[in-house]
This record gives structure tokens, sequence and C-alpha cells, in this order.
């Protein structure tokens, strides 16, 4: 029995790469590829950062699913794939709480300014009898996360048992839920001492970290963003750290990744991180492994049994 074809965007890690390519007859997908060699591909395996280009979904008539090896799909023609009854499969619940880590890791680190130390005992300031300013600290703050979905509630979690209060926005509220809803995200921002950014990327959230939701959280407020370059105004965002009408940020996603402009790499009081939310062993093991699993309960045919 033959191998069922996958084009693949993007590699997993390397163990789970090799059983990939044991199972299923894999084609790395490249520009040049002619649309006759793709045809009769069912399966797709991509990234959330990556997806899959429109022209490659229409030149593909058999195409059955499409795994994403990450979380994000705004890089995926959905009314295209909705249109032709197209699976999209995510690896989004193995990778909250790693992306989650690193919004609380990088909140901390700006809140108690451990950078700053960092370079401050390096440098034989504190050896020479210099004193380390005081920096603010977390316990006790307000924590406002917008998206409340897995990673979200896994950043809000981290945040309680760190002593925080912890409010959202979301689409709309969510049943049971012991944090406070904020019906806009103005609201959460007039709230929040920190903004915790784990919303989904798209037109619908494009620049809505803007110059009034900056503004609302005022000279020692924090935000951070693990989920979508497109969703912060950079530009907003470098004048109000360098005007000090906000106190700190953290982006671990950028407008024009990997490219990071020169205002972003000179703005103050700015910890930047390459897209590494997800990039643990653990976290990346677990997403590969359920491509796999989710391509292999795919192998059996949709008009089976």
């Amino acid at each position: 029995m033959s191998r069922p074809a996958v084009l693949q965007f993007d590699s997993l890690l390397a163990p789970m790469q090799s059983e990939l390519e044991s199972r299923f007859a894999v084609l790395p997908y490249r520009p040049d590829l002619a649309a006759a060699s793709i045809s009769s591909i069912e399966f797709v395996v991509t990234s959330g950062s990556t997806g899959v280009p429109r022209e490659v979904i229409a030149a593909m008539p058999q195409l059955r699913a499409i795994v994403v090896y990450g979380a994000g799909t705004d890089n995926i023609d959905l009314g295209l794939c909705q249109d032709r009854t197209i699976e999209i499969l995510t690896s989004a619940s193995a990778l909250s709480e790693g992306v989650a880590e690193m919004a609380f890791a990088q909140m901390l680190a700006v809140s108690r300014n451990l950078l700053g130390a960092d370079r401050f005992v390096r440098s034989g300031a504190w050896g020479a009898g210099a004193v380390f300013p005081m920096s603010g600290q977390l316990w006790g703050k307000r924590l406002g996360v917008f998206g409340f979905g897995a990673i979200g509630q896994s950043i809000g979690r981290r945040a309680a048992a760190g002593g925080m209060d912890v409010g959202y926005h979301n689409r709309s509220m969510i049943q049971g839920r012991g944090e406070t809803y904020f019906p806009t995200l103005a609201d959460l921002a007039d709230w929040a001492d920190v903004l915790a950014i784990a919303a989904p990327g798209g037109d619908g959230t494009r620049h809505a970290i803007n110059a009034d939701i900056l503004g609302r959280l005022g000279p020692d407020g924090i935000v951070v963003n693990v989920a979508r370059g497109s969703i912060v105004d950079e530009t907003a965002l470098v004048a109000a750290l360098h005007d000090g009408r906000l106190g700190a940020a953290c982006l671990d996603v950028f407008a024009s990744e990997p490219m990071v402009s020169d205002t972003i790499l000179a703005a103050p009081r700015l910890l930047l991180s390459p897209y590494a939310g997800s990039n643990t062993m653990e976290t990346r093991s677990a997403m590969a492994r359920m491509v796999l699993d989710k391509l292999e309960a795919l192998k059996v045919p949709s008009n089976c049994c």
C-alpha cells in the first residue's frame, strides 16, 4: 500500500520529521513546484507563521486537510477552505503552557528590571559602591489579558498564583470563569497595570493596541505581546516608550519578523525575543507529536466505512 503524500512547508523536530517521512511520502514545498506535482496531494503540513498561499490551495483539488505545526491560522484563507470543506487542524493545545510561561517570564523580567540588574553587576558598578535603582513588582498588580483562549487562560493562572488580580477582554464573556470580564479593550486597559496579548491575528485585531490603548495603561503600564506582531501598532508603541507614556513593553512577535525595525531596536525599556514562546524541547516535541497523530487519523479516507 502506497504512503499518502504530504506537501510540507515547515519541518518538524528531527525525530518526528524522520517518523513523518517513514509514514508519508513527503514533498517539501518550493515556490517553483509545478501545479501537476501537487494536484493529487491530500494533506499539507505548515506552521502558523508560514500558512499556505491561496494559489497553492487552489492548485490542490484533492486537498483534504491542512495540519498546522502551531496555533495560528491567519495566514490561511479560511473562507476558501470552508467553501471546499478542507479541514484545518492545529496543535494549539500543545503550546499554550510554553507560550504562557514566556509571557509571564517577560513581564516579570521587565517589572523587576532583571536585565538592568545583570548589567549593573557585570559592569562593576555594584562593587564600586553604586546603588541599583528600585524596581516595581507584579504582586498586587492587575493583569489584563486580551484574548482569553487556552494561552490567555494559562497566562492568567500564572499571574493569579503570583498574587495578581486578573481581568480579560474576549469576543464574549466565558461562563463560569472567576476573572473579571471587560466588554471593551479600552475598559480593560483603563483597569490593568499589565496588558498581556494572547488574541488571534488577522484584520479584526490589526493595530488593536494603538496609541489610545497604550495611553490608557499609563506611564507605569507594561505591554506583553506573545500573539501576533500585527496586533500592536509598533510606531505608536515606540513613541509611547520614548515619551514616557508607557512604562515598558515585551515583544516576542513583530510586524515584519524576522526583520525588526531600527526604531524597535533602539526603543527604551523594551525587552525583545525571537518568536520563542513555544521554542522549548518539550513544547515543540508535543506539537510535532500532535501533527503526526492528526495526520495518522486522517489516513482513513473520508468516504470510508
